[in-house]
């Protein structure tokens, strides 16, 4: 969510203003610091120019939370979305090879090649460098 909006600093701050102390929000979003942005750069399907406008790493995430009045209490690294793995690899194979597929083939390969990205998103996760992160923000 986070990383499409503008003003992210803002949202979090109408958020914060609307919790009670000790609620809780819950944020998924894209990280940089992870094992397929380190393999895949800026051909990266989290990097999505012009979608994704604010591209976080986790210790960012924290300091955004923290300067809107939240703690960052627990953080869970995906292991089930090889979906956007998938797509960085179609990324690649476009840019280097000039394999271009339309979206909804490019779809249908993705599902295809799960079996192949798994391995990979779960490792990832085991060693907490997923590229998609859940953030439990608790309201101070």
């Amino acid at each position: 969510m986070l990383e499409h909006l503008k003003d992210p600093a803002g949202m979090l701050s109408f958020i914060s203003k609307k919790l009670k102390d000790g609620g809780t929000c819950v944020i998924m979003i894209p990280v940089i610091d992870s094992w397929e942005q380190a393999v895949f750069k800026e051909t990266s399907a989290w990097i999505s120019a012009p979608y994704h406008l604010s591209l976080y790493s986790e210790k960012t995430m924290r300091s955004l939370a923290e300067n809107n009045n939240f703690k960052i209490g627990k953080v869970e690294n995906d292991w089930y979305t090889p979906s956007i793995f998938s797509f960085s690899i179609f990324e690649n194979l476009e840019r280097y090879f000039g394999i271009c597929m339309p979206l909804q083939l490019r779809k249908i390969a993705a599902i295809l090649i799960f079996p192949l990205a798994w391995p990979a998103i779960i490792l990832s996760a085991i060693f907490k460098k997923s590229a998609l992160k859940t953030f439990y923000l608790t309201h101070a």
